[in-house]
């Protein structure tokens, strides 16, 4: 209720005041727009709030019951990461939902009658869902968003970085410094030294792109390993909340590519947090499967 409320004031006194006390005055008309505006709460950056909106999302299916008052809060979600107007959120929450959605539906061999009319209601109600995002503006501010993707400064900066680090930081990096990196803040400081499209802008805007030049390869890879677990956890265990936990894990690691996730304190916590349910969980699994494997072959 909060978000929606900021939106009809368009105004964020926690994010003022924190732009204000570091001298960022400019930072924060700059972010906070008036004629763009975009919703952010207590998490003073939009990209925070609605990676956290949409983990939100992901877990309402697992571990909530389909109750009205939890469609409601489902439906205030929705609103609140529509206004956030967080493109990256948007991808990566599409995406899981896309391949988790998918393989339920592939699942299910047999349906039943209620599913079925589910199923039916939802393809009756599609018309008028549509009719309505379209009268409310949902759909063009979806569009605009991505429309403006050719000169958005925060778009030609991550694409730009990315550019840069393929055809001029990687090849003249050492094979060692490929490998382990160059150390924590590295990355931080080799943006400061260069401008693509803003300047004075420490962040490469991706979280992939920071590890690799920080950790290295190595480190790179680890963590592309935990996120390839964490998308097979979603089709390879029946229990509904670990699959929840695992496709949240994945919304934000695709959220990865459009922002620094480590660098804030919220979304790293909780990224860190899903990580270790995951492997828990994995852990488990495979333990179960062994022991089942040693009692088949004993009987």
């Amino acid at each position: 209720m909060y978000g929606i409320y900021e939106a009809i004031i368009k105004f964020n006194r926690i994010a003022y005041n924190y732009c204000v006390s570091n001298g960022l005055a400019n930072r924060y008309y700059w972010q906070f727009s008036p004629s763009n505006y975009r919703i952010a709460t207590f998490y003073i950056h939009p990209i925070i709030y609605s990676v956290l909106v949409a983990v939100s999302i992901i877990l309402m299916f697992g571990f909530f019951q389909h109750t009205k008052t939890n469609m409601f809060l489902m439906v205030l979600l929705m609103i609140n990461l529509l206004l956030t107007k967080s493109r990256s959120a948007w991808i990566a929450l599409a995406i899981v939902l896309l391949f988790w959605g998918g393989w339920y539906l592939f699942k299910i061999r047999q349906v039943n009658s209620k599913t079925l009319f589910v199923i039916l209601i939802c393809l009756l109600s599609l018309p008028f869902i549509v009719l309505v995002l379209s009268k409310t503006g949902v759909f063009d501010t979806i569009f605009l968003r991505f429309n403006n993707l050719s000169s958005d400064s925060s778009a030609l900066q991550r694409t730009g970085t990315i550019t840069y680090f393929l055809h001029q930081v990687i090849p003249s990096t050492s094979f060692g410094s490929l490998l382990i990196g160059h150390g924590l803040d590295a990355a931080s400081v080799l943006m400061d030294s260069v401008s693509i499209t803003m300047s004075d802008f420490s962040e490469t805007d991706n979280q992939f792109l920071t590890t690799f030049y920080d950790q290295g390869i190595i480190v790179l890879l680890v963590v592309c390993l935990m996120i390839l677990i964490s998308f097979l956890m979603i089709f390879r265990t029946k229990d509904v909340q670990v699959q929840s936990i695992a496709a949240a894990f994945v919304t934000m690691s695709i959220s990865m590519f459009f922002f620094e996730l480590f660098r804030f304190f919220p979304t790293a916590f909780i990224y860190f947090i899903f990580l270790g349910f995951i492997c828990e969980a994995w852990a488990s699994q495979h333990i179960l499967t062994r022991e089942r494997t040693q009692n088949e072959q004993i009987s």
